[in-house]
């Protein structure tokens, strides 16, 4: 009996670390349910109004609701409601502990520094979206990294 009960909690948590589900932001408060049968959550039709909520540090409840996710060890990912050009804040990007996609998909990522290197694009993923400054320097190993991983370069003034 013990044994079968054992076996099932662990299928059940295997399923949960493969299962990823979206919501979109008015769901956010819906229920807790998805904590448990999901590993990631995407967050879709997120605005800059969230966005700075976010970032506010003021406690809320869409806050209460990403700190309870954050227990369950749940991974959280928020989805823009379009490409965010030319409304979303590249800093935000940085600042925020959660990743950001674009409505197509397409991870956005912000580096803060002045010159980008090797170093701080190795990391990204293939398919990806850097999201720089045309004041920002990138080093020519930095672009090579970037050609070769096929990530596109957003570059505002």
């Amino acid at each position: 009996m013990l044994e079968r009960l054992v076996k099932r909690i662990i299928e059940l948590l295997e399923i949960r670390e493969a299962t990823a589900l979206s919501i979109t932001r008015k769901e956010i408060n819906a229920n807790d349910d998805l904590f448990i049968k999901a590993k990631t959550v995407r967050i879709k039709g997120v605005d800059c109004i969230f966005l700075a909520l976010l970032l506010s540090g003021e406690k809320n409840a869409e806050q209460d609701w990403l700190d309870r996710a954050r227990s369950y060890g749940v991974k959280i990912e928020l989805e823009l409601f379009d490409t965010g050009e030319p409304w979303l804040s590249y800093e935000q990007i940085a600042k925020l502990c959660y990743p950001i996609f674009s409505i197509d998909g397409k991870r956005l990522v912000h580096i803060p520094y002045n010159v980008i290197c090797y170093r701080d694009v190795a990391v990204l993923k293939l398919g990806s979206t850097l999201c720089k400054y045309k004041k920002q320097l990138m080093t020519s190993l930095a672009c090579e990294d970037l050609q070769k991983k096929q990530i596109d370069i957003r570059e505002r003034v």
